[in-house]
């Protein structure tokens, strides 16, 4: 989890700054999905492990499907996934950017193997379109597995 947090802090430092913010983001999603993983191993089995997302008050299921996708297009295709260049700007003294995910090209989607293209939608319910510092925020809203 510590990865998350420090990958997302990273994120919003990085939107004070007038730079490209795809290497923030693809950190997030490669923690992110390295949570997905261990939350996957603790529980063993992977219809308790879908029911215990589905039950968050953050649609879980669909925000760990959404990463996955995401992570997967970076990882297997050479398409980069950023936030859109058309940010929206705002802060009180200073500015800041507001980038929202941008959209994965049908293209890059058909070049993933079909249980990735299966997560296709839930990537365009939890994240394209939305603000990007937003999304990452639910992350912390999954439920938490302790070891016994």
């Amino acid at each position: 989890m510590r990865d998350i947090q420090d990958s997302v802090a990273a994120y919003y430092a990085a939107t004070a700054e007038s730079r490209e913010l795809g290497g923030e983001v693809r950190n997030f999603l490669t923690s992110a999905q390295r949570l997905n993983e261990l939350l996957a191993k603790q529980i063993g089995d992977s219809s308790t492990c879908n029911k215990l997302l589905e039950s968050s008050s953050c649609r879980g299921g669909e925000l760990i499907g959404g990463v996955k996708y995401a992570r997967n297009v970076v990882e297997h295709t050479l398409h980069i996934v950023r936030p859109k260049d058309d940010a929206l700007v705002g802060g009180g003294q200073r500015f800041r950017v507001y980038p929202v995910w941008d959209e994965i090209p049908l293209e890059v989607h058909k070049k993933l193997r079909k249980g990735t293209q299966e997560l296709r939608p839930a990537y365009g319910t939890t994240f394209q379109g939305r603000e990007v510092t937003e999304t990452m925020s639910l992350i912390h809203s999954l439920p938490q597995v302790r070891p016994d």
